[in-house]
């Protein structure tokens, strides 16, 4: 885009990494991790945005830096050398990073929240004077509707589900599946769809102070929660599209008793029973879970946690299905199941990392992520989940 008053051609060669320019965020990078590296640190071989130094780590989201140490004097310290480099913030004590708000609790429990940005929805979606609701979907699916009523308000579908994306992801899971739900209509959104979104933006408004709680156990560990919905849309899509059949994960991982991920999405093969839905979402979790225990494990080993944490060396996968927990800890595959062998049974070579232990229904966490409930049942998993 640059021209020269003689009409010539030309090619500038750019000496430095100027905001804005495609190179600068890994340039930045480049220069962060080389100042860390120079005192010391150790970058980690899973992970590189995250940086070890004996009790110390660091953790880099793009410009954003999070210090954890036991010693308060350690991290000052860090933050003055590296104010002779970086034009530095000092945010003090972890309270809000990235639009989340950390609270300690009076009995010792933290809460993570986003007011803020539930405020920024409700305005937005033009709801601020609307009526609560006490749950974030109906109990009947949503599906594409294609010959409903065309979405005509006046706020933007796709930037309102975006926001309910983020939020999701982070301090609400109680409201994963309704989003998950509309997020699948944002190229295409019906009136049907945008009353799904409105719903979900008047729970939030019954909800606002409310996050997600953290009550560690002590337990280094990490566990998993996951279920899976068999053909879940039958009855709401066109029987003739292949989404009419298609069934929906839900999985959680809890480190130390507390939610930290968690997912609801539609599975891409199409299972052809209750038990096979199950196995797909198992398989997709482990598929998440397995390297997030070696992230636990290089922590432990450069932090020397093990002295002070009891550790417990096998994560329990729970799961309702009892079908799906046979087929999983066999050691053989059967003729039924050799269709999704290959794929979907890898995990099987890390039974000894695994625990796959029966969970009654009413306390699987997963169940919140894959369908529709009754209030009564939502509310109940969601206080096992959420805390509250």
């Amino acid at each position: 885009g640059y021209a020269t008053k003689d009409g010539s051609d030309c090619v500038l060669r750019l000496k430095r990494a100027l905001y804005g320019s495609r190179g600068s965020p890994k340039r930045f990078f480049t220069v962060l991790k080389d100042s860390y590296i120079r005192r010391g640190f150790v970058q980690s071989k899973l992970d590189p945005c995250l940086f070890f130094k004996g009790e110390m780590m660091i953790l880099c989201y793009c410009d954003d830096q999070i210090v954890c140490c036991r010693d308060q004097s350690k991290a000052q310290q860090l933050m003055k050398e590296l104010s002779a480099e970086f034009t530095l913030t000092d945010e003090g004590s972890l309270a809000d990073y990235l639009g989340i708000h950390f609270e300690t609790l009076p009995d010792g429990r933290f809460e993570a929240t986003q007011t803020g940005l539930i405020d920024k929805i409700i305005d937005a979606a033009g709801l601020i004077d609307c009526n609560p609701s006490d749950m974030p979907t109906a109990q009947i699916p949503i599906g594409r509707d294609v010959d409903g009523e065309r979405y005509k308000d006046d706020w933007h579908y796709a930037s309102i589900v975006g926001m309910l994306q983020y939020l999701q992801q982070h301090t609400r899971p109680d409201i994963t599946y309704a989003v998950n739900q509309c997020a699948r209509f944002s190229s295409d959104p019906k009136e049907s769809h945008a009353k799904a979104v409105k719903r979900i933006v008047r729970y939030l408004k019954g909800t606002q102070k409310k996050g997600l709680i953290f009550a560690p156990t002590g337990e280094v560990a990490i566990d998993c929660y996951c279920d899976a919905d068999f053909c879940g849309n039958w009855a709401v899509e066109d029987p003739t599209h292949p989404s009419s059949v298609k069934s929906r994960n839900g999985y959680v991982f809890t480190m130390s008793g507390c939610p930290f991920h968690w997912a609801s999405k539609l599975q891409t093969l199409t299972a052809l029973s209750s038990t096979e839905s199950e196995i797909l979402c198992l398989s997709e979790a482990m598929r998440h879970l397995l390297p997030l225990r070696e992230i636990v494990e290089e922590i432990r080993g450069h932090m020397g946690l093990a002295k002070d944490y009891p550790v417990r060396i096998k994560s329990k996968v729970f799961e309702d299905n009892n079908g799906a927990i046979a087929v999983a800890t066999s050691p053989k595959i059967t003729p039924r199941s050799k269709h999704i062998g290959t794929a979907y049974f890898f995990f099987k070579e890390h039974l000894a990392d695994l625990e796959i232990l029966k969970v009654d229904t009413k306390e699987q966490k997963a169940d919140i992520f894959t369908k529709a409930m009754d209030g009564p049942t939502f509310k109940t998993i969601r206080r096992l989940l959420l805390g509250w």
